[in-house]
């Protein structure tokens, strides 16, 4: 029998959770988000027809696995996404 996980949130940190922990077989992932679209402070926000971007648009780390981590990820600016979500 599949453990439930629950993930309330679907900004940055709750996606990379949900993708990292959906690895496992044994676990059944379900993501919580109160608004209407996911995204966290990372969203685009659409107000009388002007986009906003809320969050930031670089993530500084000294960190290796993190960066390679985003780096396998996220698509580097103006080349195809390598990985897409449902």
């Amino acid at each position: 029998m599949k453990k439930k996980i629950l993930i309330l949130g679907a900004g940055p940190a709750g996606l990379t959770a949900a993708l990292k922990l959906s690895q496992n077989p044994d676990w059944e992932i379900h993501v919580f988000e109160e608004l209407d679209q996911i995204g966290g402070l990372s969203r685009t926000l659409q107000l009388k027809g002007f986009s906003y971007e809320l969050g930031p648009h670089r993530i500084f780390t000294k960190n290796q696995a993190v960066k390679d981590f985003l780096e396998a990820l996220l698509p580097t600016q103006g080349k195809p996404a390598k990985m897409t979500f449902c």
